[in-house]
């Protein structure tokens, strides 16, 4: 049981020991790449923020639309149901 224990936190720290190397690989080289392709970094931003804002108004809506029939379902067990279905008079 110890040999096991022993072999799992070594495992966990060399792990954890490589990637905390990769990341301070990372930062040493992340300046001479801004530098030197600026505009690729830029549009490699712009195609992984501005183009996938479709797909998560998309998924967004949709999850909130099934959380929303969810909750009705559920609510509706204890009548209450006027918590999540919109008020017939408007609240100002």
């Amino acid at each position: 049981m110890f040999r096991d224990l022993y072999y799992t936190v070594f495992e966990f720290v060399r792990t954890f020991g490589a990637l905390q190397l990769f990341f301070l690989r990372l930062l040493m080289h992340t300046p001479t790449v801004l530098s030197r392709r600026f505009g690729l970094v830029i549009g490699q931003v712009y195609n992984a923020g501005a183009l996938s804002l479709v797909i998560i108004v998309i998924c967004g809506f949709f999850v909130g639309a099934v959380l929303g029939l969810q909750g009705f379902s559920n609510l509706s067990r204890f009548n209450a149901e006027d918590s999540v279905a919109p008020s017939r008079r408007w609240p100002w």
